[in-house]
């Protein structure tokens, strides 16, 4: 939407026959039929304008909901940001070694299970 809207240029076109077109010196024929027509030229311009406040509406509600769109996706990263750096570091090297601990049992564990062969026990 711009200053070049249809129904901007009609409230310029009304307001120009009414004050800038020497009215003073015309008839009064030619002054009812200029302001004819500069009423009808504002009557379109008030309903363009309405047209557009409709449109201005619509696109302030997809900004709107659009806002509330990203407050949300906000919100959700900044409480899982924050669910990553309150993590206990003690809490965490303890499972990082428990798990390791649990990786070298099962290493070993394969290796012994590798070396089984049935001719051992036979």
């Amino acid at each position: 939407m711009s200053a070049n809207e249809a129904a901007l240029r009609k409230i310029a076109q009304a307001y120009t026959m009414v004050a800038d077109l020497g009215v003073e010196t015309m008839s009064s024929s030619a002054y009812r039929q200029i302001l004819e027509t500069a009423s009808v030229a504002m009557s379109d311009a008030i309903s363009g304008l309405t047209t557009l406040r409709a449109k201005v509406g619509v696109m302030q509600k997809g900004v709107s909901d659009a806002n509330e769109s990203l407050s949300a996706q906000r919100d959700m990263i900044a409480t899982q940001i924050g669910s990553l750096e309150n993590v206990d570091p003690f809490e965490a090297s303890t499972r990082v070694n428990n798990l390791t601990t649990q990786l070298e049992t099962s290493y070993t564990l394969t290796g012994k299970i590798q070396q089984l062969t049935l001719s051992k026990y036979i």
